[in-house]
């Protein structure tokens, strides 16, 4: 069980740096990444992270094995919505031909002043939906 949560954080911390090098060698030269805020669930299906960018904000999926899902869903809700809504959509074969690490930037962004929540929902093979906690991606004070 140790061995596992620690394959876990290690796979979490390389996703992350990978993360940092896109965001910084992309060719521009100001460029800032606030803090990176990440969740991994506890049977180690996925690495979700989360950073914000030069105003961007883009989302990281890792999976570290082949996890059997017809399709997935990003959702986000600010902090004065009372439900998520799916802004991000990303059937098996798209992340089976991406080698199941996916970058996806959120093309309308709530505004840097607002808390914003973003969640995973999945839908196995099977039918089964599941959901999970989301991570907050706290508001920019300046």
């Amino acid at each position: 069980m140790r061995t596992h949560n620690l394959n876990n954080i290690m796979l979490g911390k390389v996703f992350a740096f990978l993360l940092l090098c896109f965001c910084n060698f992309d060719g521009k030269a100001q460029t800032r990444v606030d803090t990176i805020y990440s969740f991994a669930p506890p049977d180690s299906e996925f690495v979700m992270t989360i950073a914000r960018y030069n105003g961007q904000i883009l989302i990281g999926l890792s999976f570290p094995t082949q996890m059997p899902f017809d399709y997935l869903t990003i959702e986000r809700k600010a902090a004065f919505d009372a439900n998520f809504s799916r802004f991000k959509y990303i059937t098996f074969d798209d992340a089976k031909a991406q080698k199941w690490h996916l970058i996806k930037r959120d093309v309308y962004p709530y505004p840097g002043a607002v808390d914003v929540q973003y969640r995973i929902k999945y839908v196995t093979k099977d039918g089964v939906m599941r959901s999970f906690p989301s991570i907050l991606l706290p508001a920019v004070k300046e």
